[in-house]
């Protein structure tokens, strides 16, 4: 173990991934090579070469949890097609009189009722091909259900009429049961994957880098005081901190994916796995604030150093115009008090670390770490408690000297969203320390381990569960189809790829279903002819080329070496330990290594890695079944005809297109924030709407963020198989930059939107709601938000139409500015330069709060405000790389025809009357704002 594992650390690989590779492959050559075994082979069923193939559908590279859950599909899927085939078969005999004949003789004697018989066979086939399809279509992950069932029970129609029942499922079953026994064995004893210490790793290694997360981005911030910038040098750090953030996204989807699949295992521990949910709940909670400290430091080193070099923005951002010098001097005034507050958080997740350690075995712990841990937790919580008063004091220290602090200025914007992440990680830190000292108490209560049965259990909280934790249940059976809304239009493609299933299985396979040519098509292998057409047909066109190309060159290739090997070897009749280990050291090689290098560990390539495995080992057992190998190697490579088939079945009834499909997929993601916007600021369509986010639109949006993450993938897989997909009509252009640009776009905008509604959800929102309720301010709050998702709307429908945009749409960023300017206007006391605005509503404020508390509340409200000008900003680049893809319908005629540039804007503010439009000098006012924002403080909808 540790051997690999130095092997692994200096060709920098996965030591888990590499453990994974050396049990599955060592899995599936055990099943070849009782499948090159005669007397084995002979006790194998019906179709021996199903041995290998379901040792690659449940294979044991994954944790216990995992190849149980897959097994249970697999069976799940065997057992309804044995179902189906059976009821199938059984309702054909009902056409013929004697049930013991063979084919040849039902088709001499009674022909009419053989082919009532097979066509009752095909109607059965149509039914089960459509739901293949469906399933297929619908979840990738269901394949390891309906491809058993689709293999069940195309084979077993194209046996003769006269075998029964038992002898079918026996047959069928044989080899399923033992691929899927052999995979729980190799699981078990060859390095095995359950139980709570690696739980407890995951943990551990997410505190880790949520750790080392906050040491990269405090010291970035701290980087941010100095004048002078080393712009170099901050764009390495930069880059680094963006790179980091995204690894520990992925380690927080692996410590959850962990979690999931432990609470169906047997654990011989302490704890059992459920109870470390409340500490992986905090950490989760926490996940969002970490990303929403390292975007703040992005923003604001783009408006200290204004490089537009690191942004992946093109349009202008407001940042731009903040006073750099108040930036600057706020933060040098919170410096030491961050700094201290950093220093405590650090040491707290150290503890809690620990403690993590000790809970779950994941290393020993000294004598001395352990009496640390037991007396500096209840240390640590004071410590960090008071940091964060501190830190409190100064902010409104500073706030008190200068009323423009307060105020809703460019400056206050990007720093209230670096504060109150802050606060908030701080706030979940000392969550996390409870928890933790919790969970010790319960281990120390403990003096023996047990077996903890943890199958069809529950985790101990319920309420407000983050999305990880609500699949705390043990692995179920798949859900039906909705059948109900078979005919609405997102589920159109599935219905589109089933008829293609169905449509291309039967032109490959009409032949078994016709009395006259059933015998030849068994005896030229057609039953295989669809198997290849089934795996080589994808949900795309570009996906369909490529697995094609793998399914083909399997076919050919394993062909081939298996005539090699009989010139060699001679036939299967007599074992060969000369060929077994040929065959061995060449699939394993070439086929076996490489494919779950790219099965296990690139998700991408998991349908072609999964074919690319099959193939050879398939054909190879196939293709040795007689003497008369020259025949049976013209039979295997017939087989290819139903890639051909699958090809062209896509490609030309109701093509489903790459492109087609990534324009699909961002629409609906597109229109998914938009709907996610809802709810993040509720209470735009009536005035008596609250403005608070309810318990039932949290679940409603961690549902949305759920689809728009699927939706996602789907652009990633469709995105992997574009380049293989000819362009039909049309000049060629590169659009491939645009869609990484969009899927860029639309992460960003969907992290923002957590951010947003998870400060909401948390916080109180009692100010905010007498405060947004005030007329002026609750029309600009509404103008603004209703204009995003009218613009978020128009795009999605455009990108799903491919139709121009149109030639005016509502500005976001004006009415945003409206909108903060009013805000300040209630707490400015000088007097109002426009919007006359009713003085009692701010001293109603304050009379009803204290000082403390609303400043407290205005810098989440500033935090919330500095996300949605993020949120304005990045839809209006996404408005932009659609004007790229579909274009627009500008103004023909008129004044509106012509560009309204900076040329054009000075000569309208010549023209106008100085008393009506009079611009402040720079010298008096600092740096000037955006144009924008320039023409939003005369441009009111008032009139």
């Amino acid at each position: 173990m540790e051997v690999l594992d130095r092997a692994c650390a200096r060709f920098n690989y996965s030591p888990i991934l590499m453990r994974r590779i050396i049990k599955s492959t060592l899995h599936l050559t055990v099943c070849f090579i009782f499948t090159l075994i005669p007397k084995i082979d002979g006790k194998l069923g019906i179709e021996p070469a199903f041995l290998p193939l379901v040792s690659v559908i449940v294979h044991p590279g994954r944790r216990f949890s995992a190849t149980l859950k897959h097994a249970i599909n697999c069976i799940f899927g065997l057992a309804s097609g044995l179902v189906w085939a059976i009821i199938g078969r059984e309702v054909a005999r009902c056409c013929i009189s004697n049930k013991q004949a063979s084919d040849v003789w039902l088709k001499e004697h009674e022909y009419r009722g053989f082919q009532a018989a097979l066509g009752i066979l095909y109607a059965f086939e149509f039914i089960m091909l459509i739901y293949h399809g469906w399933m297929r279509s619908v979840n990738h992950t269901f394949f390891s259900i309906v491809f058993p069932t689709f293999l069940v029970v195309h084979f077993s129609f194209s046996e003769q009429l006269h075998i029964d029942a038992s002898t079918l499922s026996k047959g069928y079953m044989t080899p399923f049961l033992l691929g899927i026994s052999m995979a729980f064995v190799w699981n078990v004893i060859l390095f095995p994957e359950f139980g709570s210490k690696q739980l407890g790793e995951s943990i551990v290694d997410l505190i880790k880098k949520i750790r080392n997360q906050l040491d990269d981005t405090n010291q970035f911030w701290q980087k941010l005081e100095e004048k002078n910038l080393d712009q170099d040098e901050m764009r390495k750090e930069l880059s680094h901190i963006l790179e980091s953030k995204q690894e520990l996204k992925s380690t927080g989807e692996n410590s959850n994916a962990v979690f999931k699949e432990s609470l169906y295992e047997l654990s011989y521990s302490y704890m059992t796995p459920q109870s470390v949910d409340v500490v992986l709940e905090e950490l989760n909670n926490m996940l969002p604030n970490i990303y929403g400290l390292v975007n703040s430091c992005h923003v604001l080193y783009l408006g200290l150093s204004n490089d537009k070099d690191v942004d992946f923005l093109t349009v202008e951002r407001e940042v731009e115009y903040m006073n750099k010098e108040n930036v600057r001097a706020i933060m040098k005034s919170l410096a030491p008090s961050v700094n201290e507050i950093h220093t405590q958080i650090a040491a707290a997740l150290r503890l809690v670390e620990n403690g993590i350690v000790e809970c779950y075995e994941v290393c020993k712990l000294s004598s001395e770490e352990k009496e640390e841990l037991v007396s500096d937790l209840a240390t640590q919580k004071v410590k960090l408690a008071e940091a964060l008063e501190a830190l409190t004091f100064n902010f409104q220290k500073i706030t008190e000297t200068s009323k423009q602090f307060i105020s809703l200025d460019d400056e206050m914007f990007v720093l209230s969203s670096f504060l109150a992440n802050f606060k908030k990680t701080t706030s979940v830190t000392l969550q996390l320390l409870n928890k933790t000292d919790s969970l010790l108490f319960i281990k120390n209560s403990k003096k023996f381990k047990s077996v903890h049965f943890n199958f069809f259990s529950k985790s101990n909280i319920s309420v407000n569960k983050s999305e990880s934790q609500k699949f705390n249940l043990a692995p179920s059976l798949p859900n039906i189809p909705d059948f109900k809304n078979i005919f609405k239009a997102y589920n159109i493609p599935h219905l589109i790829f089933g008829i293609q299933v169905a449509i291309t299985i039967t032109i490959c396979t009409f032949v078994q279903f016709m009395p006259e040519a059933r015998l030849w098509g068994k005896n030229t292998h057609n039953p295989w002819v669809a198997f290849v057409a089934v795996l080589s047909l994808e949900p795309s066109s570009g996906a369909t080329f490529f697995v094609t190309f793998l399914r083909v060159f399997g076919v050919i290739f394993g062909s081939i070496f298996a005539y090699i090997t009989y010139l060699i070897y001679g036939s299967q009749q007599h074992f060969s330990w000369g060929r077994a280990v040929a065959s061995i050291v060449v699939c394993t090689l070439f086929f076996t290594i490489p494919g779950f290098h790219y099965f296990l560990g690139s998700p991408k390539y998991l349908k072609s890695a999964i074919i690319y495995i099959i193939t050879i080992y398939v054909v190879f057992v196939a293709s040795m079944k007689d003497d008369d190998i020259k025949q049976n190697f013209a039979k295997r490579c017939l087989a290819c005809v139903g890639g051909v088939v699958a090809l062209t079945v896509q490609n030309v009834i109701f093509p489903l297109r790459c492109r087609l499909g990534l324009f699909n997929e961002l629409s609906f993601s597109v229109n998914s924030i938009s709907e996610l916007i809802v709810i993040c600021f509720p209470g735009v369509e009536t005035n008596n709407q609250s403005v608070e986010v309810s318990p039932e639109n949290h679940a409603k949006f961690i549902k949305i963020v759920q689809d728009i993450e699927h939706s996602l993938d789907k652009i990633r897989e469709y995105r992997t198989f574009i380049n293989h997909e000819p362009q039909v009509k049309g000049e060629y252009q590169p659009v491939d930059p645009m869609f990484d640009d969009s899927v860029r776009v639309i992460k960003a905008l969907l992290e923002r939107c957590q951010l947003i509604e998870s400060l909401e959800f948390t916080e109180g929102n009692e100010m905010l709601s007498d405060l947004q309720h005030q007329p002026q301010v609750f029309k600009h709050r509404q103008t603004t938000i209703l204009s995003l998702i009218n613009n978020l709307k128009i795009a999605s429908q455009s990108l799903r139409n491919k139709s121009p945009l149109p030639p005016n749409l509502l500005s976001s960023r004006i009415a945003h500015r409206k909108l903060t300017n009013c805000i300040n206007e209630i707490f400015d006391n000088s007097k109002p330069a426009s919007h006359v605005m009713v003085r009692k509503t701010s001293s109603q404020i304050y009379q009803q709060y204290t000082v403390s508390f609303l400043k407290d509340k205005l810098l989440v409200w500033n935090s919330v405000n500095s996300q949605l000008s993020e949120v304005i900003e990045l839809s209006e680049e996404l408005i932009k790389i659609n004007l790229r893809f579909c274009g627009s319908t500008l103004f023909r005629y008129g004044f509106l025809s012509r560009t309204f540039d900076l040329a054009s804007f000075s000569m309208i503010k010549e023209e106008a009357d100085e008393d009506e439009f009079e611009v402040e000098s720079d010298e008096e006012f600092g740096e000037p704002i955006s144009r924008l924002a320039t023409l939003n403080k005369y441009v009111t909808l008032d009139g």
